[in-house]
């Protein structure tokens, strides 16, 4: 689905565990990023499924988006390509080979078991941060924050 009123904007509508839930996203050139997830009651009464067992409460976010369901529109075209060719792309997986100091593998492992993730997840995020430039330097922050302070 698509929203009209905000460009780039887009949703995937799921069954999950029985019920419709509304994953909104924005695809740029070479990635989806997802917004959040939500049980969408409009939706699920739309598409059908089974009642849910709970009262959630939607952020206003996930109201907006329920509450304008007659505003969205099927995305088709050059558009569903692109997003199409976007999921394709991220299922497809290489298998690379890496020499490590035990050391730092170790200190790698300690780092991704408190992040809550596998060690191969975890470089994998490492790698694309630094990717999309979100890896920063902790030396060069702190003397930018130094010489900011000098200036005020």
């Amino acid at each position: 689905m698509k929203n009209p009123t905000r460009v780039g904007q887009y949703y995937f509508i799921i069954n999950l565990n029985q019920y419709i839930h509304v994953v909104p996203f924005m695809a740029d050139e070479d990635e989806i990023i997802l917004r959040t997830i939500y049980p969408g009651r409009k939706y699920h009464k739309k598409y059908g499924g089974n009642k849910m067992k709970q009262k959630i409460k939607l952020d206003a976010y996930e109201q907006e988006i329920e509450d304008n369901i007659e505003k969205f529109v099927p995305v088709t075209g050059k558009e569903k390509q692109h997003i199409e060719r976007i999921i394709e792309a991220a299922r497809k997986n290489v298998t690379i080979s890496l020499r490590i100091n035990n050391y730092e593998l170790d200190k790698i492992k300690e780092k991704a078991d408190r992040s809550g993730l596998s060690c191969q997840a975890f470089i994998t995020s490492i790698l694309h941060k630094y990717l999309k430039g979100e890896l920063f330097d902790k030396g060069e922050v702190i003397k930018t924050f130094n010489m900011l302070k000098t200036v005020t």
